[in-house]
């Protein structure tokens, strides 16, 4: 598996579903809503720039499927993504493509066909990352499963054995592989097995051994079940090679979710699009795999402390 670059970070961070559009969504009150999130880029860019941090943006870059492509547009946005000092990784979203996969219709496309960003459009471990803090070096995997994929079990699909068969049993393979076709005929996710509920320590250190890392970081773009349940929400599981998931899709903070060996993030998204996330805090956040900080999720467990930075942002009342 490869690194995505030879430089070595102190931080990694995380920027929740910018949602860029050329217009006004919802109730909001903006004379320019694009120039409000371009802002909010600009800040992150700052952020990351300052921290020497690799960036990852959780889905959603773009508010609609398919844009009418103005020059002036796409140039205040590349004006943005430009000033990164390495160039951010992108999981697609729901809002941004317009087929099941982003095509050249997409202006996403548009972006890493400049190689503006990288971009993560179905279920892939993309890459490794060196992270250091006081003469400490780690290794981090970075992978992704985007909208309208399943999120796997364990990473064995991608990480075959000599004899060219994954570690998974037969069993595994078709409870996802069937909810996965029954959830791109639906375009929605239905569960009708049980998650696997625990997590393998054997299978869990042996995919990493394999990859040879300190850490798994895996991005997803789905409804998910942190605490409380809602219609079509996925239950969470472990999963296998896996410490930490960064989820995207759900605009609104939510804490922390610890299932076995595995971490659930979902950070929210850094701009307040409908007035139901009107108490949401526009933020990114810092992650360092050897900073040994830890808080509580929603059952008190002890999980790793992510660091909030708090974006400069508008009051409700200015805002819808």
């Amino acid at each position: 598996m490869p690194f995505i670059t030879d430089h070595i970070f102190n931080q990694i961070l995380i920027i929740g579903d910018p949602h860029i559009y050329n217009a006004r969504p919802g109730r909001r009150r903006d004379e320019s809503f694009l120039d409000t999130i371009l802002d909010k880029m600009n800040q992150a860019k700052e952020i990351a720039n300052k921290n020497n941090a690799y960036v990852l943006i959780t889905g959603d870059f773009f508010h609609t499927k398919t844009i009418e492509i103005k020059s002036e547009f796409l140039n205040k946005i590349i004006k943005v993504m430009k000033g990164f000092e390495f160039k951010p990784l992108v999981l697609s979203g729901n809002h941004e493509k317009s087929e099941w996969a982003i095509t050249d219709k997409d202006a996403l496309s548009i972006l890493k066909n400049t190689d503006m960003v990288d971009v993560i459009d179905g279920n892939e471990l993309f890459g490794k990352i060196k992270i250091e803090k006081d003469g400490i070096i780690q290794t981090v995997a970075i992978g992704g499963t985007c909208f309208g994929e399943t999120i796997p079990y364990d990473l064995t699909d991608f990480l075959e054995m000599k004899n060219g068969k994954s570690f998974r049993d037969e069993e595994e393979v078709s409870i996802y592989k069937e909810e996965e076709e029954r959830q791109k005929g639906n375009k929605i996710i239905l569960i009708s097995k049980t998650p696997k509920p625990n997590s393998s320590p054997e299978l869990h250190e042996e995919i990493k051994n394999r990859i040879n890392v300190d850490k798994v970081l895996w991005m997803t773009h789905h409804d998910l079940v942190f605490g409380e349940n809602y219609p079509f929400s996925r239950p969470l599981h472990p999963i296998d090679g896996v410490d930490i998931v960064i989820n995207g899709h759900m605009h609104n903070y939510k804490q922390p979710v610890k299932k076995d060996l595995t971490q659930f993030y979902n950070p929210g998204n850094i701009v307040r699009l409908k007035i139901d996330e009107i108490d949401n805090i526009p933020s990114v956040w810092l992650y360092n795999p050897i900073n040994n900080e830890y808080e509580e999720d929603v059952v008190g467990k002890k999980v790793e402390k992510l660091q909030q930075v708090i974006l400069k942002y508008k009051h409700s009342e200015e805002v819808f």
